[in-house]
């Protein structure tokens, strides 16, 4: 299904939101079953707008973008669901919020699977979760989001331990990416129940916890991650650039 077609929160280029597994469960073995959101441009593939760092439309303030250490393959899913969307292969309800709600009824809804919730307006992603069963979701674009509606979806995507003090005072649940560098898991922190280090307990499916402050406040605990994925030495760099950019400011 597209839930949305228009301008994107960052730049007001076009992109488009598609769920998928609606019919299909999800092959994620972190996730489990869960509904995929994939945040695209409409008009140019994926992985060409990575290669060529053109892709702030959808991911915004992350420091992996544009080849600097994500995790998501954006040859692989993201280009598979653009091919598609070009194709005219998706129903498209853009526009229509009870039946964006009726898309995530009853589901546990993974927001976000590739690109920044935040190039969408809050609007979408409240009524995708409205009727959910739970849901998971992250945004680095944390510090430009006044609207105490995004905190109450999101998690506050943390890089570096001082980000997620920031982020904590302004009312956000964080998830902070270790590099063994700081502290694998500080106070107030858990440890993902669908991480390595944690023996993969649980998948995101089973657990949410990744589901912003759903209006409790500051009331559970964060979580935390050891870095992973493919491109992990590039993140890696990418982390050390950025602690390095904040001890020097």
């Amino acid at each position: 299904m597209v839930i949305y077609e228009g301008p994107s929160m960052f730049d007001g280029a076009n992109i488009v939101v598609i769920v998928t597994g609606l019919e299909t469960a999800s092959a994620n073995a972190k996730t489990g079953s869960m509904l995929q959101t994939w945040i695209l441009s409409a008009d140019d593939a994926p992985n060409a707008l990575v290669r060529e760092g053109r892709d702030s439309s959808v991911c915004g303030d992350c420091a992996y973008k544009s080849g600097n250490g994500c995790y998501v393959r954006t040859g692989e899913a993201p280009l598979s669901v653009y091919r598609a969307f070009g194709r005219g292969s998706y129903q498209s309800i853009a526009g229509d919020l009870a039946a964006i709600a009726a898309t995530g009824a009853d589901r546990v809804v993974r927001i976000g699977s590739y690109g920044d919730p935040a190039a969408v307006p809050v609007e979408i992603w409240e009524a995708l979760a409205s009727r959910s069963q739970a849901h998971t979701g992250y945004t680095h674009a944390w510090r430009r989001l006044a609207d105490r509606r995004w905190r109450g979806l999101l998690m506050a995507s943390c890089d570096l331990p001082a980000d997620r003090v920031t982020a904590s005072l302004m009312g956000w649940r964080t998830f902070r990416v270790s590099d063994d560098v700081d502290a694998a898991r500080q106070a107030g922190e858990m440890t993902c129940p669908a991480s390595a280090e944690a023996g993969k307990v649980r998948t995101c499916a089973d657990c949410h916890a990744c589901d912003g402050t759903r209006g409790d406040g500051l009331t559970r605990k964060d979580v935390t991650i050891q870095l992973h994925g493919s491109a992990s030495k590039r993140a890696r760099a990418t982390i050390a650039s950025l602690r390095m950019q904040q001890a020097q400011a």
